[in-house]
């Protein structure tokens, strides 16, 4: 699979025999549609997401959407039951954006 952002080829994480356990693509969104490989979720997606719940852009349909998805991608990821695959600095790091995200959902539900 291609990263569909700078169209680089997104690793699989393979067991002990080879075997595909997952990839490590992931969701595009907002900035463009498709998976990107981990670089570019770190380096494009993330910040753009965050620019987009910081209030730094106008909070539409769109970027709640956005921010539920986060949330829904990271509840995915801190329900791992493999810490070789999330180390325990992710999932710190994903607790407090999945808490600032939720707080961002509810100042805007109440406007």
């Amino acid at each position: 699979m291609k990263c569909c952002i700078c169209d680089k080829d997104i690793p699989a994480v393979l067991d002990a025999k080879g075997n595909i356990l997952r990839d490590d693509a992931h969701n595009a969104h907002p900035v463009a549609e498709g998976q990107c490989c981990e670089t570019c979720n770190y380096t494009v997606v993330l910040p753009k997401r965050m620019e987009l719940s910081s209030g730094r852009a106008s909070k539409t349909p769109d970027s709640i959407r956005c921010i539920e998805e986060n949330n829904r991608i990271i509840n995915k990821i801190l329900n791992t039951k493999d810490d070789n695959q999330v180390g325990d600095a992710t999932k710190e790091l994903l607790t407090h954006l999945k808490k600032y995200n939720e707080s961002v959902i509810n100042l805007e539900k109440k406007k």
